[in-house]
């Protein structure tokens, strides 16, 4: 986490909360598939990346979530992608593409419904003392 907006009600009228969080890959890995239930947007600074994304449907017989992920997009260095949305496709996992070297992007987290998004990120890892920097985990 580079940085967090404060909370809604502490914002001027007309903001609302976001979050700049950058994500690391190695060679070959990929992020969870997740869902954020907020506004998201990859933008990739170095590597190659695939964004594997669709939707998250509920299996009648057992009431179990079950992520599909129907589409993939490549993205490309300082070019942002189209955001996906809560509503339709924001299911997704990134991918270093090369197995070579390692990937970097920044992802951007927008609540445009004015929640904090900190519950986007359930897996705190704590704040470095001189930075500020928050550490995640999805």
């Amino acid at each position: 986490m580079l940085y967090q907006s404060p909370e809604f009600q502490q914002l001027h009228f007309g903001t609302i909360p976001f979050a700049v969080v950058a994500i690391v890959l190695s060679p070959g890995q990929s992020t969870i598939t997740h869902d954020h239930d907020v506004e998201c947007g990859p933008l990739l600074i170095y590597g190659d990346v695939v964004e594997f994304y669709g939707y998250t449907d509920k299996l009648l017989s057992s009431g179990m979530d079950i992520a599909i992920l129907d589409k993939s997009r490549k993205l490309k260095v300082f070019q942002p992608e189209a955001y996906l949305v809560p509503e339709n496709d924001n299911t997704h996992r990134l991918q270093e593409a090369s197995d070579k070297s390692s990937a970097v992007t920044l992802n951007l987290y927008v609540d445009a419904h004015g929640r904090s998004i900190r519950h986007a990120f359930p897996n705190f890892l704590g704040i470095d003392s001189q930075s500020g920097a928050e550490w995640w985990t999805e």
